[in-house]
């Protein structure tokens, strides 16, 4: 399936694909596509991050993961619910009790907490510094970055050209 759509980030997790193509979460989410028409849609530079086998490896990343703009200026954090961090513990405390608390921290280098919206390059570094596989398509050749993996060129509609 083509797509005019084109994609600043694909995020790739359990419960499937996110492709994220406007500011202000402007996403398209699916469980039923290929993951191939996504990269296809990929914009030039633009990064895939596949999550699952360090989520597999360590849950607490999806708790603790912050939302993302990938929109945002480089190195931007962004408070996109208008809470102090104080009240929007109280909130997260009141919802999940102890289990908020991964959500909430910060530190181990990581300024934001996991109800702060980052932009690309920081939820970048932050998957990458948990083991997520990332890729980025540079024209129309997209890579993994794990050597392991292999450099695909897509066409459009997402199929390696013959």
């Amino acid at each position: 399936m083509h797509t005019d759509r084109t994609y600043r980030l694909v995020h790739i997790g359990a419960g499937g694909i996110t492709g994220y193509y406007a500011p202000a979460a402007r996403l398209e989410t699916t469980s039923h596509r290929d993951i191939a028409e996504f990269l296809a849609a990929l914009e030039d530079g633009g990064f895939a991050i596949d999550v699952r086998g360090a989520v597999d490896r360590d849950v607490r990343l999806a708790f603790r993961s912050p939302y993302v703009d990938p929109f945002l200026p480089r190195g931007e954090i962004a408070n996109e619910h208008g809470l102090d961090r104080d009240l929007l513990s109280e909130v997260a405390r009141g919802f999940w009790g102890p289990a908020a608390t991964p959500m909430l921290g910060t530190g181990d280098g990581y300024p934001f907490t996991g109800f702060d919206t980052v932009s690309l390059d920081v939820y970048v570094d932050f998957w990458r510094r948990g083991g997520a596989r990332i890729g980025q398509r540079d024209g129309g050749v997209f890579r993994w970055e794990d050597e392991a993996s292999e450099t695909t060129a897509l066409t459009p509609e997402g199929r390696r050209p013959d």
